[in-house]
């Protein structure tokens, strides 16, 4: 009988609990303010405290290439700033070919390889890396460069290069 008597309190309790945090809850956000965007935007936490709403601060950019080719033959250059306060790089590279090929080359600000990739009739590709850094990293700061050369090619390719 004890028993039943905690189980029966400690259901009531926990019943107040969660009715009285939701009209808190209601109360506190139930007019959230307005915020307006524009270009890409990250998966940054939002926070809530004592009913004020904050989005950590950050700068996104984001560079996305992607052209279909029906038998053609081009020569593109591209460039993408990583800027001093970015800590975080990601680039991914896809398409699919069926006949020709399309080259994709990624370079570092040092003009050294970062990736490059062959997309032909052999095989879709998907291919795409993420990396944290620091501000020591001198490596990543700069202009990237992306190369895209298409031989005789009918297929398509994307590019995207990220930075937050």
């Amino acid at each position: 009988m004890k028993n039943k008597k905690i189980i029966f309190l400690s259901s009531i309790i926990l019943a107040l609990f969660i009715f009285g945090s939701k009209t808190y809850a209601q109360e506190k956000l139930a007019d959230p303010p307005k915020v307006k965007a524009s270009g890409w935007a990250t998966a940054v936490p939002l926070r809530v405290s004592e009913g004020v709403w904050t989005i950590s601060e950050g700068k996104s950019t984001r560079l996305i290439l992607k052209k279909y080719f029906e038998n053609e033959s081009i020569s593109k250059v591209s460039e993408f700033e990583m800027e001093k306060d970015h800590r975080r790089f990601k680039v991914s590279i896809g398409g699919w070919c069926k006949s020709g090929e399309i080259h994709v080359t990624v370079l570092r600000p040092s003009q050294k390889v970062y990736k490059e990739i062959t997309i032909d009739s052999s095989a879709d590709v998907e291919w795409s890396q993420s990396v944290r850094f620091t501000e020591e990293d001198k490596d990543y700061m700069g202009k990237w460069i992306i190369q895209v050369v298409a031989k005789e090619a009918e297929g398509s390719y994307n590019v995207t290069l990220s930075a937050d």
